[in-house]
């Protein structure tokens, strides 16, 4: 990168955390290294340790990581060490993985499709910002920020395996001390100090990829995305997990991610026999 201090210094603990200083959009090089040597001239957006920043360039370089020490590809590691151990049969690393399994998605396939604002009006969009025909490679660089496409009960099988912290189905698979230390918190969430959007929320942090704040005394660890909203969240002491899935795709004022965060709260509020809340006034009155 342009500075000399951080290009030595960051290690992956700053990538994991966000917390180097580079952009959230990822750039439009598709190899490593037409990233790298992109990077050389992108300026960074925050002080080197010095705040989060949500970074999707940060986890490509996390999965080029992945690939130089197992010694295989991103997809290929995830696959053997991930979703084969989980039996996450149904999911895929890539769009171009799902269609070349399943065909390109249709309304009648039962393959989510984007909704999508036009106006006051929500409208059916299509997958031509993801999908890549007959490239392979199309992607695969920012697949570890977000590429992997799968289902209902896949995804609840990944929940129950963080609940266990590590384990699945009586075999463990990753450390438990391994499991915590993704979690515990390595910096302040973005740009404040509640759960982003949030104004009951305690403190929030990141850690190596969840976020956590505290909620009726308890500790929610969460990690929400697009580019069809959702969100996991979950409680280890409280062996519960929440998952919120749409094909909203609204980007105005806080969006379809204040939707399926309003819709976790919710859940997590009723579940935990917490005081009611409006959440949905309060993340449109936080829109406003």
């Amino acid at each position: 990168m342009p500075d000399s201090y951080v290009a030595e210094h960051a290690t992956i603990r700053d990538i994991l955390s966000h917390q180097v200083g580079l952009p959230n959009v990822p750039l439009v090089e598709f190899s490593f290294s037409a990233l790298v040597a992109a990077l050389k001239t992108q300026p960074l957006v925050t002080g080197f340790r010095e705040w989060f920043e949500y970074c999707n360039v940060c986890y490509a370089i996390a999965g080029e990581v992945v690939s130089r020490v197992s010694g295989m590809s991103w997809e290929q590691f995830i696959k053997q060490r991930v979703l084969g151990p989980l039996g996450m049969h149904s999911s895929y690393t890539s769009a171009y993985e799902m269609i070349a399994n399943l065909g390109p998605p249709t309304v009648d396939k039962n393959i989510f499709m984007p909704a999508e604002q036009d106006g006051d009006s929500v409208v059916l969009g299509d997958w031509d910002d993801v999908s890549c025909g007959d490239d392979a490679s199309c992607g695969a660089l920012y697949g570890p920020a977000g590429g992997i496409l799968t289902t209902a009960g896949d995804i609840a099988n990944w929940m129950v395996f963080q609940l266990q912290n590590g384990e699945f189905e009586g075999e463990r698979l990753v450390s438990e001390e391994a499991i915590w230390e993704t979690r515990r918190p390595e910096v302040l969430g973005p740009r404040g100090t509640r759960e982003p959007l949030n104004p009951l929320a305690g403190i929030a942090a990141y850690g190596l990829g969840w976020a956590s704040f505290e909620f009726h005394g308890r500790t929610v660890y969460e990690h929400p995305g697009g580019w069809m909203s959702s969100t996991i969240a979950f409680i280890p002491e409280e062996n519960l997990a929440v998952g919120a899935f749409t094909n909203a795709n609204f980007s105005s004022g806080i969006g379809s991610i204040g939707l399926v965060a309003a819709l976790k709260m919710e859940v997590l509020e009723r579940l935990l026999g917490a005081p009611d809340e409006d959440w949905s006034e309060l993340f449109l009155d936080a829109r406003d």
